[in-house]
């Protein structure tokens, strides 16, 4: 296990990201953006798919430094410098010399995490925090409008006993209010500011108890740039946050839209078949082409859900590969679903 990089360190532990493990990590953070957890609105995202939550990421690190060697952390510094994405076998390093973490696959480093590390006390019992509910859904807001909010409280809004599966090493060794602040600053950025169209940077803090009121605010913001700088004072953490308010996903046109520049049977003569047909370039050519009367389907891949639309209304997805089909100048209508092993074929209407 603890195989010597000579250039990252002792690896101290490896995982591989699921889509399970981040909808466990959703429920301790309260963090529901949907660039972690929805493959089909991941995908008109910047990332193109879901990546692991960055928090999540370095508490795995931390959680495996206390596991490798009962090492305890009082001040970190931690740089996000490239999506995880799911699926792929991510190593923690643990370099002694350097007081460093690194978050790598195999040909790239993802986080670097710089520490230091002493004894600290573990009171701090989750009663000593806010708490509340989770949000349904992230904020929306315009960079102008996170430029506008002053402060905001601090409020844990997750599942402590979630946390408690996740990372055990890490309970053992830090207190639940600690722990609670920090995988608070997922569910701030997430889903409050930015919100919806929020990328972490960095975030460097320490662990230092008070009694002041726990709460959060905006120290800058870039509207050039779109780099936000937050402020973090937990009565167990104390923390500086970079975040970048990225693109927002845009919608392609409806077909109704489609329909009123499309003349009637112009594609009449098309029987396509289109791969990547769920957003961007290929969504719109599938809508073309059934507007002007062509057949076609059009593949997603490795989904577990329906498009937004459309779950409730048509199925239940268990499969690896999915073909959707419009009928000429309609929305949606009915579908081929090929189950993961190939065998099944079913229709719906």
């Amino acid at each position: 296990m603890n195989k010597l990089n000579p250039n990252s360190g002792v690896l101290i532990g490896s995982r591989i990201f699921t889509l399970d493990d981040q909808i466990q990590f959703s429920k301790f953070s309260g963090d529901l953006n949907p660039i972690h957890i929805d493959p089909i609105l991941a995908r008109r995202t910047i990332a193109g798919k879901c990546i692991v939550y960055g928090i999540s990421a370095f508490m795995y690190a931390i959680d495996s430094l206390a596991n490798y060697q009962g090492i305890t952390i009082d001040h970190f510094d931690v740089k996000f410098l490239k999506f995880i994405p799911l699926g792929i076998e991510i190593r923690y390093f643990w370099n002694e010399d350097k007081h460093e973490l690194s978050i790598t696959s195999e040909n790239t480093i993802h986080t670097l995490v710089f520490i230091t590390f002493s004894s600290i006390p573990k009171d701090g019992d989750i009663s000593t925090i806010k708490s509340d509910k989770p949000l349904n859904s992230p904020r929306n807001m315009t960079l102008q409008e996170c430029s506008e909010i002053t402060e905001e409280d601090l409020i844990f809004r997750g599942d402590i006993e979630v946390g408690k599966l996740l990372f055990p090493s890490l309970f053992e060794n830090y207190s639940e209010a600690f722990i609670a602040e920090l995988v608070s600053t997922s569910e701030i950025v997430g889903m409050q500011i930015p919100g919806l169209n929020s990328l972490f940077l960095s975030i460097k803090g320490y662990l230092l108890k008070t009694d002041s009121n726990s709460c959060y605010q905006i120290e800058s913001c870039d509207l050039r740039s779109g780099i936000l700088r937050l402020l973090l004072k937990g009565a167990y953490l104390k923390a500086q946050i970079e975040v970048i308010y990225r693109p927002s996903s845009k919608d392609s046109a409806s077909m109704h839209q489609i329909n009123k520049v499309v003349r009637l049977n112009e594609f009449k003569n098309i029987n396509a078949l289109i791969i990547g047909g769920s957003r961007g370039i290929g969504e719109i050519t599938s809508k073309i082409i059934a507007a002007g009367g062509g057949k076609l389907q059009f593949r997603i891949i490795w989904v577990n859900k329906m498009l937004k639309n459309y779950r409730k209304k048509y199925l239940t997805l268990e499969a690896s590969v999915v073909f959707f089909s419009w009928t000429s100048r309609m929305e949606l209508t009915y579908l081929t679903l090929i189950s993961i092993k190939y065998t099944t074929l079913q229709h719906q209407k």
